[in-house]
């Protein structure tokens, strides 16, 4: 009898410890799900499956970070809050907007 073939995937994907805290820091610095799975080689489908978690971890130290600066004692730390949260009301962040773009770095460089 000839050997039976295996079904189903050979090189299934198994997240490390590391690639965790790695989604989780990089979606709370606002990335995408997209450059995410990019930087990981991964699909963005295998990312929001075996790291739905850390996204939304992510998301939450986002939001952490934002309060953080909103209850800063200096005022453009304080600005760059405002800015923010209004920015995460109004912008779909996964659209290229300029603007967008410009506060995320700026924000980057100053919680940094």
């Amino acid at each position: 009898m000839p050997p039976k073939k295996r079904r189903g995937r050979f090189n299934r994907y198994v997240p490390q410890d590391e690639e965790r805290y790695l989604v989780s820091d990089l979606r709370a610095d606002g990335f995408t799900q997209n450059e995410i799975a990019d930087r990981l080689n991964i699909s963005p489908k295998t990312l929001r499956l075996y790291h739905r978690h850390d996204l939304l971890a992510g998301d939450r130290m986002k939001e952490h970070g934002v309060m953080k600066m909103l209850r800063s004692n200096d005022q453009e730390t304080q600005l760059l809050g405002r800015m923010w949260y209004d920015a995460m009301q109004a912008v779909d962040f996964n659209a290229s907007n300029m603007a967008a773009e410009w506060l995320i770095h700026r924000i980057r460089d100053k919680t940094r």
